[in-house]
């Protein structure tokens, strides 16, 4: 089997987010909750928001 990865693209205004199996994005998300943009919330915080279910 193929190990999954996250790639993370995180600016200051969005996150972006693709979970890969090998070659192939099995899915992407966005949030903008950009570096400058957390609203109170810590980075990791937002990170889990986003990938949560593809960490299980």
């Amino acid at each position: 089997m193929t190990a999954r990865y996250i790639a993370i693209d995180w600016g200051s205004t969005n996150l972006r987010a693709w979970l890969y199996q090998g070659d192939h994005c099995l899915e992407s998300r966005q949030s903008e909750a950009g570096v400058t943009r957390l609203n109170g919330k810590s980075p990791a915080a937002v990170l889990a928001e986003v990938t949560t279910d593809w960490r299980e």
